[in-house]
């Protein structure tokens, strides 16, 4: 599947999540599993005889801390000035100093007529009326951003005198101009290498920097701490608190590049992660998320390595020189049909041993990270 279609898949999965249809409230607490259920789970997992299942491996308890009530939001004070908005997909940053107001991302709706981010911007307003609005993409995909027309029409309808400006990348500013939905407000101050600062207040300023490692242009945006008040970096879709990362390393277009992004991270002051998803993170989610990825890779190498002639030929790799076969001749079956597969689980196996008890969904994950690490070490190792 390509970019588009694993970031619909994601959106439709959070709609169904999150659909209206199911009355009552949203508990994102996991059923409490013990220790022993998930070290039962991926023994199995790695003991399975052909055509035998093994279970999902039981989420820690401790990946999901917030509770958010259906068709509600959260909405919480992280430092003087600073709110962590969250709906239980998705998770922004709103600022607000006298009559300055300033928001980054603009989560597309999960149901029909959703209008909590509007309200939850009213309710940090406060009866304020802005003088200046900076609208913040923290980079250039759809689900992230794509409510910002909505958002943009709400702030210019009630408050026309206020000086809007969005702030975006070229990637950003590409992506909404090809877009046909209309989604998305026009970026009208680009960001480039040498990234921006925006001064909301003497003791308040938003540095965005591109750095990519999930897009080619990712901002990570960064509000350093002042005088007691923790530092916060805003870097969206690439570390999930708790969990392994979905889709293949959140669609990283460069595992390099994401890896270093991340080490970059920790060279920052800074207490709370805001991650785009889950929930609230810190440095050691980031360090996780390193070391994952990096065991990958050594697994990704070590399953190339480990994988002998005779399992190609017991996998049926002769069959692309077999008349009879249907593989006759298929140039793409050795590598992709027989090679792969088998790296790809000698290197499952290995993650699903050291983390599947460590971070969520790695069951779930760990075959598609496996695959873009020796995909990586083939080509740029």
């Amino acid at each position: 599947m390509d970019k588009a279609t694993l970031v619909s898949l994601g959106i439709v999965l959070i709609l169904l999540l999150f659909s209206p249809a199911n009355s009552g409230t949203v508990n994102l607490l996991p059923t409490t599993r013990c220790a022993k259920e998930c070290e039962e789970t991926v023994q199995c997992i790695l003991n399975a005889r052909k055509n035998e299942t093994c279970s999902t491996i039981p989420v820690s308890p401790d990946a999901f801390d917030v509770e958010v009530e259906r068709g509600g939001f959260q909405l919480q004070l992280l430092r003087k000035g600073v709110w962590y908005y969250y709906d239980g997909a998705y998770s922004t940053l709103m600022l607000k100093v006298y009559r300055r107001l300033a928001l980054i991302d603009f989560p597309a709706a999960t149901f029909p007529n959703d209008t909590r981010l509007i309200d939850a911007i009213k309710e940090v307003l406060n009866g304020t009326i802005p003088y200046r609005i900076d609208m913040v993409y923290s980079h250039a995909h759809l689900d992230h951003i794509g409510f910002s027309r909505q958002v943009f029409d709400f702030l210019r309808e009630n408050y026309p005198k206020a000086r809007i400006l969005v702030w975006g990348t070229l990637e950003a500013y590409d992506i909404v101009q090809r877009s046909v939905t209309n989604r998305s407000v026009l970026p009208n101050i680009i960001v480039r290498k040498r990234g921006r600062t925006i001064r909301v207040s003497r003791y308040l300023k938003i540095r965005m920097d591109i750095v990519g490692g999930h897009t080619s242009s990712d901002l990570r945006i960064y509000i350093p701490p002042f005088r007691g008040e923790p530092g916060i970096v805003m870097y969206v879709d690439v570390v999930f608190p708790g969990y392994a990362a979905p889709f293949d390393f959140a669609l990283s277009e460069d595992l390099g590049r994401y890896i270093q992004a991340q080490k970059d991270l920790l060279n920052l002051d800074f207490d709370i992660l805001v991650p785009g998803h889950i929930a609230l993170g810190d440095k050691k989610d980031v360090r996780k998320n390193i070391e994952y990825t990096e065991d990958v890779i050594s697994a990704a190498q070590t399953g190339i390595a480990s994988v002998t002639p005779q399992q190609f030929q017991d996998a049926g790799i002769g069959r692309v020189s077999d008349p009879n076969s249907p593989e006759f001749r298929n140039a793409v079956f050795p590598l992709l049909g027989v090679v792969r597969p088998l790296q790809t689980e000698a290197c499952f196996r290995i993650v699903v041993e050291k983390w599947g008890c460590r971070l969520g969904a790695v069951d779930l994950v760990a075959r598609g990270h496996c695959l873009a690490a020796i995909t990586y070490v083939n080509i740029e190792l």
